[in-house]
């Protein structure tokens, strides 16, 4: 018997202390899956799926690119057509979609954070097949991978959070419990949710916001491994 599961976790607050972004990706894992997931991952694909720190940067984001157009096209039992433009790329992934993003900006300002004009795809048609592939692999293992969304919050919207006394970490936890219901609406059955480390937060759900009164069971929390 199979189960969905979902992860979570920030991608960090950019170069210059913002957007804060937080994905989540969510995947139906059979018998086989559970147990290739308890393992260490084969060499080749750890490569290629490790801790972003490691594997990219400001100054190459290639490898993450591909990963995000790879994932896009995981929509349930059949694969969707690629993205054409990084634009189209966001709104297949982003959470909140663009014209809610870009409401409170101001018009001057609304090109500098969003102009997609001269935006190009970076990653090569060979890397982006190679992750297909790794996408392919784990499919045929047992973990197939059915979604991905992103959170999106710009430092207007932390700024506004911020003076109705939701911090940093708490906005972060926040999408994160959106993400979780979001995906887990997608999966229409019950999933395990697994969220990265929010600050120095030990007990999540002592600050939920969305997820506040739903129905749910803490399996496990704790201090950062």
């Amino acid at each position: 018997m199979g189960t969905h599961r979902i992860g979570i976790d920030e991608n960090g607050l950019g170069a210059r202390l913002g957007p804060l972004v937080v994905t989540g990706v969510l995947a139906a894992v059979d018998e086989r899956g559970e147990r290739l997931l308890k393992r260490k991952l084969p060499a080749r694909l750890r490569a290629d799926l490790d801790d972003s720190k490691r594997l990219v940067s400001c100054h190459d984001v290639a490898l993450g690119e591909a990963w995000a157009r790879a994932l896009a096209r995981c929509n349930g039992e059949e694969s969707t057509p690629p993205a054409n433009t990084p634009a189209e790329l966001f709104e297949r992934l982003s959470l909140e979609g663009s014209a809610l993003l870009t409401r409170p900006c101001p018009p001057a300002a609304r090109p500098q954070c969003w102009g997609t004009g001269s935006e190009v795809f970076g990653a090569d048609d060979a890397l982006v097949a190679r992750i297909e592939g790794h996408v392919e692999y784990l499919a045929s293992r047992g973990v197939r991978l059915l979604g991905v969304k992103s959170s999106t919050l710009c430092v207007a919207e932390l700024n506004r959070l911020k003076a109705t006394g939701v911090n940093r970490f708490g906005a972060d936890l926040h999408a994160m419990e959106r993400l979780v219901l979001d995906l887990a609406a997608r999966a229409g059955a019950e999933v395990h949710a697994t969220c990265g480390k929010v600050g120095g937060i030990n007990e999540y759900a002592r600050f939920w916001g969305p997820l506040a009164g739903r129905l749910h069971v803490t399996l496990e929390e704790g201090r950062a491994r």
